[in-house]
């Protein structure tokens, strides 16, 4: 009894949807904002369709007739989703004498030979789990001006330090202090929206928990209200690299740009006669935008320590 190569690419290529999914969806902030709704399936470059509205309440108790006034502006923004991927080459002959010769079948034929499909699985899952972390990573710290694998497009810090946003930097000197001066200094109006959020670096997250713990004040792990506020926090692994920045803003303000809905968007597992490897091979498109990056909407600070 012997594998199927075949087949087990066949198994791979019905996952394929769903591995690159998770490429994408298991960065912590492409799935809030995914649970949330917050993402427009795009190629390229597509517009953001904005819609405000400003008016004047007018005195009715007469009959002076209909004075008309406010204006409905109609706007856009653009989010920009880019075609990346990853791939690998994997040779099955290097397993032979370790401890994972297990996973291969007897024999010299490499394309015949196969492996066991749950191992194939592993392998796939841990790439998209690394892949998923550079992807967190670059939907905050991507600058188009770099080079490297953060310069794909510009990250949520780059559209927001390049706007108008409203300071939020604080002169208290504890963690708990600063966040709280941070929440008070964003606008009423958008901090008591139920989707606003004060996403900081797991980092400053930790120090927060320790200094709730040295004040012995109890608090549930499970529980990212700012203590002293209704305000949701979120901490990122993408904030780890800027661990004292920290974006106030609203889910509605920040769409994530995708394409799995594509051809192009497909994880593999092949053997190549040519090379006789294994192709392990992730695509998948990205992309991120903030909708309104003015200081009426978003907040910024740098909190590191002087």
């Amino acid at each position: 009894m012997s594998f199927d190569l075949t087949n087990l690419s066949q198994y791979i290529e019905l996952n394929s949807k769903s591995i690159s999914s998770k490429a994408v969806g298991n960065a912590q902030t492409a799935k809030l904002l995914l649970d949330s709704g917050n993402v427009q399936f795009t190629k390229g470059t597509a517009p953001i369709l904005k819609l405000d509205s400003n008016t004047v309440i007018q005195d009715a108790s007469g009959c002076a007739g209909r004075t008309p006034s406010g204006t409905t502006i109609l706007s856009n923004a653009m989010l920009t989703t880019k075609p990346l991927k990853s791939v690998e080459n994997i040779c099955t002959k290097t397993l032979y004498n370790t401890y994972y010769a297990w996973a291969l079948k007897s024999g010299q034929d490499p394309e015949t030979e196969g492996w066991d499909a749950a191992f194939a699985q592993y392998i796939m899952d841990s790439r998209v789990q690394a892949i998923a972390e550079a992807n967190e990573n670059l939907l905050w710290n991507g600058d188009t001006t770099l080079t490297g694998q953060l310069s794909f497009f510009n990250g949520i810090l780059k559209q927001v330090t390049t706007g108008t946003y409203t300071n939020i930097d604080s002169t208290a000197t504890s963690v708990l202090s600063q966040l709280q001066e941070a929440n008070s200094k964003t606008p009423i109006k958008i901090r008591k929206q139920s989707d606003f959020r004060i996403f900081i670096s797991e980092v400053l997250y930790d120090m927060y928990l320790m200094e709730l713990a040295n004040k012995n004040i109890f608090k549930p792990t499970d529980d990212f209200k700012l203590f002293g506020t209704t305000t949701t926090l979120v901490p990122v692994s993408g904030l780890n690299s800027s661990p004292y920045k920290v974006v106030a803003v609203r889910l509605s303000n920040l769409q994530l740009g995708m394409d799995l809905e594509s051809d192009a968007t497909k994880s593999s597992l092949k053997y190549s006669i040519e090379t006789e490897q294994h192709y392990a091979d992730v695509h998948y498109s990205l992309g991120v935008s903030v909708v309104y990056p003015i200081a009426s909407e978003v907040g910024y600070a740098d909190l590191s320590p002087a």
